[in-house]
């Protein structure tokens, strides 16, 4: 009869711990779900994220072509300017040569501007290389975690 309380009380004390076991693996298995949540929200950002870096990507190369379009217009203007820099030094516009010294020192600064504005466009150009690059880099390491 002995033997069968301290059976019994075992029984009593293991019962107990197995619902300990189940409480526990029940929050466990809780805090997975949650993790698992978590994860799946990191990845639909992360998602996001290179879906938005692509936009960029695209934004930053159609930005980068209307550059290049606009040093294209701005040496054709140069290029022009060059030529009528030639036809004043030489004298055909004007005998006055008043007036071809005050027109060229206008083109030769019109030169001067666009030079710059060309100068500031390859810089851009360059920049926005460089930004593209680097971003291109991000959009591999995110493709590489989703």
């Amino acid at each position: 009869k002995r033997q069968c309380e301290v059976l019994n009380i075992e029984a009593q004390d293991f019962k107990r711990q197995c619902e300990v076991l189940n409480i526990e693996a029940q929050d466990f298995k809780r805090q997975c779900e949650v993790l698992k949540e978590e994860i799946r929200s990191k990845e639909e950002q992360m998602s996001q994220g290179r879906i938005a870096l692509q936009c960029e990507l695209q934004a930053m190369a159609a930005e980068r072509e209307g550059c290049m379009v606009e040093e294209e217009l701005l040496q054709s203007r140069i290029s022009e300017l060059m030529k009528e820099m030639e036809e004043l030094q030489g004298g055909k516009k004007s005998r006055d040569s008043l007036v071809n010294v005050s027109e060229m020192s206008k083109v030769g600064q019109e030169i001067q501007a666009l030079l710059m504005d060309k100068q500031r466009l390859s810089a851009e150009v360059e920049g926005l290389e460089c930004e593209k690059e680097l971003k291109s880099k991000l959009v591999e390491e995110i493709k590489r975690f989703t």
